[in-house]
């Protein structure tokens, strides 16, 4: 099923995970989820396909971009979401494949300041949530996104 999506994709944007990193994501879904039946936990009905544009489901913010109509929209887990909109506001950036502050950026992902890494790393512990700690998980340690200081 996943074969002709990701034959249609660059090769640059398809990472290969090895299976200690998929038995780790898998024990840290078998987890418990504190909270079961609060509004955080509460998905809308969205596309399937969300998760092949690379959106978290139960967010617009968090992924590849974003699906969100306005600043204001946010998915239903709201306060994860929020933490992932404000780091795609993040105001140092190096777009994919692209250049700046004399930097180069070669990765098919937006490239952030470790500050702003940080804050969301830091935002997304303190909401401590099970979607929360999988975005942790997915950003940091399957991902590896990386990230570059400012020198001043």
């Amino acid at each position: 099923m996943l074969s002709p999506f990701l034959k249609s994709q660059p090769a640059s944007d398809i990472m290969e995970v090895d299976s200690d990193t998929v038995h780790k994501m898998a024990v840290g879904c078998s987890g418990v989820i504190s909270g079961v039946g609060s509004k955080e936990h509460i998905v809308e009905k969205r596309s399937p396909f969300d998760i092949l544009k690379g959106i978290y489901p139960g967010t617009k913010w968090c992924g590849k971009g974003n699906a969100a109509r306005s600043y204001g929209d946010l998915g239903s887990y709201r306060r994860t979401d929020m933490c992932c909109r404000e780091h795609d506001h993040c105001p140092h950036t190096i777009r994919a494949r692209g250049r700046r502050y004399e930097l180069y950026n070669p990765s098919p992902f937006t490239r952030s300041s470790c500050a702003c890494d940080n804050r969301l790393r830091r935002c997304l512990q303190r909401v401590n949530s099970f979607e929360a700690r999988t975005i942790i998980f997915l950003f940091f340690d399957v991902a590896k996104m990386r990230c570059f200081y400012l020198r001043h």
